[in-house]
Formats: structure tokens, sequence, C-alpha cells
């Protein structure tokens, strides 16, 4: 749920900013086009690609790589939303 949050959250800014959202469940891409917007995002690529990752073993029960601890889930996502917040108000 969390990588959704994030993707919905992300999807959100791109729209905001007068895009499109794609159909993509890439987190980092979506940063990226939100980059191509001058729309700073206050989350790293690694910390997108462990969300993705945990998602997807999660959906497929693959115990491969080290999962995210809850806290470290909690921050990502406090982070992303007071970041949509921001920018959905301000464009």
């Amino acid at each position: 749920m969390a990588q959704q949050f994030v993707e919905k959250a992300l999807k959100a800014g791109l729209v905001a900013a007068g895009g499109e959202a794609p159909r993509s469940h890439d987190l980092v891409e979506l940063v990226n086009l939100l980059k191509g917007r001058n729309l700073g995002v206050p989350v790293t690529d690694d910390e997108l690609d462990a969300l993705t990752q945990y998602s997807v073993n999660l959906r497929y029960n693959d115990e491969e790589g080290d999962p995210l601890t809850l806290e470290e889930i909690r921050h990502i996502v406090e982070r992303i939303g007071g970041w949509a917040e921001n920018v959905v108000k301000v464009l």
C-alpha cells in the first residue's frame, strides 16, 4: 500500500504541474518526469527502488532482498505526502 500511495502522490504532482500521469508503477521514472518539470522530490532513488522492491516482494511472496523497516516506510510516505500536498496547493 505504501508504494501505491507514493505512486499516486507522485502522479498527482505531475498532473498539478501540467503533465500527464503515465501508466507506470516505476517510482524512479515518475520522479525523473517531475525533475524534468523542475520539481524536486524529497526522496532518493535508492529509497524509491527499495519501496518498489518491497512492494513486489510482498505481492509475489519473494523473500529476496532486505525489507524496509516500518519506520523507513513511514518516513518515505510522510515526506512524499507532505510534498504532494504542497505541490497541489501551490500549482
